[in-house]
């Protein structure tokens, strides 16, 4: 039951203006009517709706429960996952946002016109790869129609093959940002801004992203280096700065002064 299917009027994430699609108390996701509507073709207007299901709409799953054991074991699993997904967004937009640093820009200049360039280029694809999908959803709708009873192996099949056929008709290459090992120093060295990098991560292959943030054997620099760093940041250095002229990677300096 608490899969069902049902219609609610249409609607859209909050605007940022008017509060954020977040709650910050709750950290549940808040929608507006749009009130959008339309005329039939008896000229009636109606107003437009959206499929949802009921579990997603009710704060507590135990109100789609009928009592018996199982369905409560359901519900109090469901109700915990509601509750983890509702911390997990208050925490992310009660995150302070990554503030950018000058001096990491300067020393990291290289690195920054690369993703800048890079980050173009995705974002050029993007227009054309949304017309392609368009296209390939609407050969996959024609041919669903004329064989309603197709299986989800041929339409994926179908699907595929429409969208690379698509793809080659409007020029569009699906095609992500490989960040390399010293442009990820140069992000986490806080050379870029936030709204740049959200950019960036929403375009990257984030298998990529993955390896660059898992934490690798920690490498330290020599006791001279050591001494040298610390005398460089007492002086006012950055650490973009103090990495960039000890030829050692960000991390590397943290790992070794955090020793």
């Amino acid at each position: 039951r608490a899969e069902r299917e049902y219609r609610v009027p249409a609607r859209i994430p909050r605007r940022a203006r008017d509060g954020g699609p977040i709650d910050p108390e709750t950290g549940k996701k808040v929608y507006t009517e749009t009130g959008e509507t339309y005329v039939n073709k008896q000229g009636k207007t109606i107003t437009k709706t959206s499929v949802s299901k009921e579990l997603a709409e009710t704060d507590d799953a135990h109100t789609l429960s009928s009592g018996q054991p199982i369905e409560k074991i359901y519900a109090d699993h469901s109700n915990r996952l509601k509750a983890l997904a509702n911390t997990a967004r208050r925490e992310y937009i009660s995150t302070p946002r990554a503030k950018q640093s000058a001096s990491a820009k300067k020393v990291y200049a290289k690195e920054v016109e690369e993703l800048k360039a890079a980050l173009n280029v995705a974002q050029m694809n993007a227009p054309l790869e949304r017309q392609a999908q368009a296209v390939a959803g609407a050969v996959l709708r024609m041919k669903k129609s004329e064989n309603p009873t197709m299986d989800e192996e041929i339409e994926r099949k179908i699907k595929f093959q429409a969208l690379e056929t698509a793809r080659a008709r409007v020029g569009a290459k699906k095609q992500r940002i490989e960040i390399t090992p010293s442009q990820w120093e140069a992000i986490q060295a806080g050379a870029i801004s936030d709204s740049m990098l959200s950019r960036i991560l929403s375009n990257s292959n984030m298998e990529t992203v993955k390896t660059l943030a898992t934490p690798r054997t920690r490498l330290l620099m020599t006791p001279a280096k050591t001494r040298r760093a610390t005398r460089m940041l007492e002086q006012g250095y950055t650490r973009a700065d103090v990495a960039a002229q000890l030829g050692v990677s960000l991390s590397t300096l943290d790992n070794t002064l955090n020793e």
